[in-house]
C-alpha cells in the first residue's frame, strides 16, 4: 500500500511538472500572438504581432528630403520569428500622388537582389490603394514582400511585410493585409 502511494504521488509530480512546462510554452507562444490592435494616431486597425512605437524612426523620417512636405508622422513595427510587420502613417502637407508614391519604393527595392514584383490596385475601407506584392534573394534565402499603400486626401499609410518566404508565413503575411481597416470617423475633417 505504501509503495503504490509512493509511486502515485511520483506520477502525480511528474504529471503537474509536465503540465506546467506545458503552460509555459503556451505562454512564451501567445507573447508573439496576433491580436487586434487600434494604432489610434495612425488611424488604422490590424490584426499583427503587438506593434510597438518607434519614435527613433518617426525622427528618421521628418529628417528626410521629403521633411519639409510631412506634418505628422507614426512609426509602428513588430517582429515574430524572422517576420518583420510596419505600418507608417504620414500626414503631408499637400495632397499626394499614391503612383509616385510606388515609384518611390519600388525604386528602393529594385536593389534588392532578383527583385521581381507585381501591383494591384484595390480599396481599403473605401480609400485608395494599391499593393505590391514580390520577392527578392538576401544570402541565399526567398523573402517576400507584401506593401499595401492607402491614401485619403494628404494621409497616406504603408503597411509592410517581409518575411522568409514559406506558404505558412506567405498566408501569415495575406492576413496581416487583409485585417487593415482605416479608422476614417477618427480623421478630423482637416485630415480627410
Amino acid at each position: 500500500m505504501k509503495k503504490e502511494k509512493k509511486i502515485l504521488s511520483i506520477l502525480i509530480i511528474l504529471v503537474l511538472t509536465f503540465t506546467t512546462i506545458l503552460v509555459l510554452n503556451k505562454i512564451r507562444e501567445n507573447k508573439n500572438m496576433t491580436i487586434f490592435q487600434k494604432l489610434d494616431d495612425a488611424y488604422i486597425s490590424v490584426i499583427a504581432p503587438i506593434m510597438k512605437k518607434s519614435i527613433q524612426s518617426e525622427q528618421q523620417m521628418l529628417k528626410s528630403p521629403l521633411s519639409n512636405k510631412i506634418c505628422k508622422v507614426s512609426f509602428y513595427e513588430a517582429k515574430h520569428k524572422k517576420t518583420n510587420y510596419t505600418i507608417i502613417y504620414a500626414k503631408y502637407t499637400n495632397e499626394i500622388n499614391l503612383e509616385s508614391g510606388l515609384e518611390l519604393i519600388i525604386g528602393t527595392l529594385k536593389y534588392c537582389n532578383n527583385f521581381i514584383y507585381e501591383t494591384m490596385n484595390n480599396k481599403i475601407t473605401n480609400n485608395k490603394g494599391i499593393l505590391l506584392e514580390g520577392s527578392y534573394e538576401k544570402s541565399g534565402t526567398k523573402y517576400a514582400i507584401k506593401e499595401q499603400l492607402i491614401k485619403k486626401s494628404n494621409n497616406l499609410w504603408q503597411i509592410i511585410v517581409v518575411f522568409p518566404y514559406s506558404k505558412k508565413n506567405n498566408i501569415a503575411a495575406k492576413n496581416y493585409i487583409n485585417s487593415i481597416s482605416i479608422l476614417n470617423k477618427h480623421l478630423k475633417p482637416s485630415e480627410s
